[in-house]
């Protein structure tokens, strides 16, 4: 079995036991951080299928519908965060409106959402495509992945070149990336492990300016002058974060990827 098609299929296989767990955990509320992980397994389901989706049309089909999933379910995250958050600013009482809201966000995603179809869909994956991966192919396709790769690196290279770069597009492409190289990482140079690290760290830190970022969205535009009252809290969170990323940035911008 060509070395691809093993990373492939273990990987796969791997994915589709964690995200069938925490869809069902999701589904019936039973972990808090379940919507989190399956998020999470998605988007490391879609940095496996991104780079082969143009080579292989059930790997296209599948990474399209991960993609509908994790879009649908964004403010249904942020609005789960916000509410730890609120907790943790002890105002409970705005806490419990927002998990009211939480409550009609899932019910609509529900409606919408068969999550059990990505699940059969992992599961109807054909074994067509491994048979069709021959050792010839393979090696063509672990170039390609390789360029992908390549590219994607070079994408963050140039955007962090500007002087002032877009936080939201650096925090998607930085995440993508960073999951590409774990995943591929047998497949890929030297600088994909080395990187990883510091991939990790920076999405950690603009996850958190993210998260800040949106509750003050939140707080703008909410009638709710408790929540108001957190502004100059959340603002002052803000820059810390974004000092913080900045820093962090810089570091990168001096390194090449390619």
């Amino acid at each position: 079995m060509p070395k691809l098609v093993k990373l492939l299929t273990n990987t796969l296989e791997l994915l589709h036991k964690q995200i069938a767990v925490y869809a069902k955990e999701w589904q019936h509320q039973k972990n808090p951080e379940a919507l989190h992980n399956l998020r999470i397994s998605l988007r490391q389901l879609r940095s496996l299928l991104n780079p082969l989706r143009s080579e292989i049309n059930e790997f296209k089909t599948l990474d399209q519908f991960s993609k509908k999933i994790i879009t649908a379910t964004n403010r249904i995250r942020d609005i789960e965060v916000l509410i730890v958050e609120l907790k943790r600013q002890q105002k409970l009482e705005i806490a419990t409106s927002y998990e009211q809201k939480l409550r009609e966000y899932f019910l609509d995603i529900s409606q919408h959402f068969k999550f059990e179809s990505v699940i059969l869909s992992l599961n109807k994956l054909s074994s067509d495509w491994q048979k069709s991966i021959t050792p010839n192919v393979s090696h063509k396709l672990e170039h390609h992945i390789a360029q992908h790769w390549q590219k994607q690196s070079h994408k963050l290279f140039k955007l962090l070149q500007q002087n002032d770069p877009d936080k939201h597009r650096l925090r998607i492409l930085i995440k993508h990336l960073r999951y590409q190289s774990e995943i591929y990482r047998a497949l890929l140079p030297k600088q994909a492990t080395q990187q990883t690290e510091q991939l990790k760290k920076l999405q950690d830190l603009l996850g958190n300016w993210h998260d800040y970022y949106v509750w003050l969205n939140d707080a703008n535009q909410n009638q709710c002058q408790e929540l108001k009252i957190l502004i100059p809290i959340w603002s002052e969170q803000l820059k810390y974060w974004e000092e913080q990323s900045d820093q962090a940035l810089k570091k990168l911008k001096l390194k090449h990827f390619i």
